[in-house]
């Protein structure tokens, strides 16, 4: 038995399933009736499906993930083609089909721009073709004389691609892995009709599942993801729910986003109320990706008042104006969706163990309570490391000191006391830097010329925006409006322009003219209070409806 929940931006979709802290969830509910190791839970990303488990809902760990990890253990976990060494080996072989994932990126389909391997294109086509189930006699030949090769090399070396997953599984598996009774499956409008073939046949072993999306926010059709998948075939109208009730988005922007997406083809008519707000839409004509300064002017009175602010583009190539002028005026931002890309998270917690240079400058100035408030202390043997490696020793540093330093077995917690610090520092240099309260220009003009680079941001965002901001979550995110998809911000600057690439491509197929309509219309509902629409800065530019309110 199978019931559709439909969430249209910010209705409420994943409390719904997870549950809050006053409300019980869907998924919490079944657990309760059938047991937590009889529930499977699945999303697009990981992330995502822990999350709507939540912490307090013990789930057995295999029952939840992304619907491909939970097909690659129904399959026996064999090795996996596309990733190394055999990847590698795959490339060396036949480098007029050489793989360079480059139009892989889910988060910038669009990007004309994008390295690739030869054999990229027709082995995302091959992939695509498949997610869509069809028939191989109705492919081009260039796929089938790719998709020939690649499958035999696969036999040769007993490995499976991400798309056999998916298809071995429907084909050989019956039964979900752990035997659940009740499957829940979120952002379905993402599955292409291979996914979603697979859950329906998952289905019928289970008492019922629940699969919830939004057919207007299906923005992923270059992998094969396809919004009729998820609304055929019908079901009985009783086995849908439609959550009516937005809680981001505004009138004005309600309007906007409500007449763009009615140019769509094909959808799931449905009642779609905003928030009880007016909002604000309105056009920034003289700001575009290629010229954001007048963006930055405007963004700092919306950043004055405390609100949050999200900057979007189609591709990730017209986000680098932006960003190169974000670092020249120190202003923070970050994507916390996409946390492993450095370019959109400068200021991060650096990973694997790794420290970030505005943690090894927030660790310099840990003396100073105008930056650290009351958890302000002298350094501990962990922030001395981590600063003293950047600069240089010469008229700084006691002879050997950053050995000893580097080797020193003191207690990390335990803050350094004068004697301590003596041992490794000139007097006179250490009694300068604590009567002068740690200036940043003592840190900046003994920096190693290796480490200056990276701590080039960092230190500027500190001079023009106080130390503290390096402590705070930015007030900026950035990114491309599939990387942001699920986030939301107090104002949002959207660029109109797309790719010639998807240009071309919408010209072409209604289907991808669907697909652009969708991804700005997930662009524009990210906004809880202002939309800022930038001027377009080429002739390849989405139409957004006019500006109201």
């Amino acid at each position: 038995m199978e019931f559709r929940i439909f969430g249209p931006p910010g209705t409420g979709k994943t409390s719904t399933l997870a549950g809050t802290d006053k409300q019980e969830g869907l998924i919490e509910r079944a657990a309760k009736k059938f047991g937590s190791d009889n529930v499977l839970v699945a999303s697009f990303t990981k992330a995502a499906a822990v999350e709507l488990v939540g912490r307090n809902l013990p789930m057995e760990r295999g029952n939840v993930g992304t619907l491909h990890s939970l097909a690659y253990r129904a399959i026996g976990r064999p090795e996996i083609a596309e990733k190394p060494p055999l990847v590698n080996e795959w490339n060396e072989a036949h480098p007029q089909w050489a793989l360079g994932g480059g139009s892989h990126d889910i988060d910038d389909p669009y990007n004309d721009m994008n390295d690739s391997g030869d054999g990229d294109d027709p082995f995302q086509e091959l992939n695509r073709l498949r997610a869509l189930m069809v028939p191989k006699d109705q492919w081009p030949d260039s796929v089938k004389a790719f998709a020939d090769r690649w499958g035999q090399w696969k036999r040769w070396h007993g490995a499976v691609d991400f798309t056999d997953m998916i298809d071995i599984a429907a084909h050989d598996c019956e039964i979900a892995p752990g035997c659940p009774s009740v499957g829940f499956f979120d952002e379905v409008q993402d599955f292409s009709k291979l996914e979603i073939s697979l859950v329906r046949t998952w289905a019928e072993n289970m008492e019922y599942v629940v699969m919830a999306g939004d057919d207007d926010q299906g923005i992923y059709s270059f992998k094969g993801a396809s919004p009729d998948a998820f609304l055929n075939p019908p079901i009985p109208e009783e086995h849908k729910t439609v959550l009516r009730q937005s809680y981001r988005v505004p009138r004005a922007i309600h309007k906007l986003a409500s007449t763009l997406i009615m140019d769509v083809s094909r959808r799931e008519p449905k009642e779609y109320m905003p928030r009880d707000e007016d909002g604000c839409v309105y056009s920034l004509t003289d700001g575009n990706y290629k010229y954001p300064e007048p963006l930055m002017d405007d963004m700092e009175r919306h950043l004055s008042a405390g609100k949050t602010v999200m900057i979007l583009a189609s591709c990730s190539y017209m986000l680098q104006p932006t960003l190169q002028v974000l670092r020249r005026l120190g202003i923070p931002y970050h994507n916390p969706y996409r946390r492993s890309r450095g370019d959109w998270n400068p200021l991060r917690a650096g990973g694997s163990g790794k420290v970030s240079s505005s943690e090894r400058l927030l660790s310099y100035l840990r003396p100073v309570p105008e930056v650290w408030g009351d958890a302000a202390r002298m350094w501990t043997i962990e922030d001395l490391r981590r600063w003293s490696d950047m600069i240089q020793a010469d008229g700084t540093l006691a002879r050997g000191a950053k050995g000893l330093i580097k080797a020193s077995a003191m207690d990390t917690d335990y803050p350094l006391d004068l004697p301590d610090l003596l041992e490794w520092f000139e007097p006179d240099v250490l009694l300068d830097l604590m009567a002068t309260n740690y200036p940043l220009e003592w840190l900046e003009h003994r920096l190693l010329a290796a480490k200056a680079k990276a701590l080039e941001f960092p230190l500027t965002v500190a001079r023009e925006r106080g130390a503290k901001a390096l402590c705070s979550q930015p007030q900026v995110k950035i990114g491309t409006i599939h990387s942001v998809k699920g986030g939301e911000a107090d104002v949002v600057y959207l660029f109109p322009d797309i790719s010639l690439k998807a240009a071309v491509n919408r010209e072409e197929s209604p289907e991808e003219n669907d697909a652009l309509i969708r991804t700005f219309y997930v662009a524009v509902t990210r906004a809880r209070e202002t939309l800022v629409i930038c001027g377009p800065a080429t002739y390849s530019a989405m139409e957004l409806p006019e500006s109201v309110g």
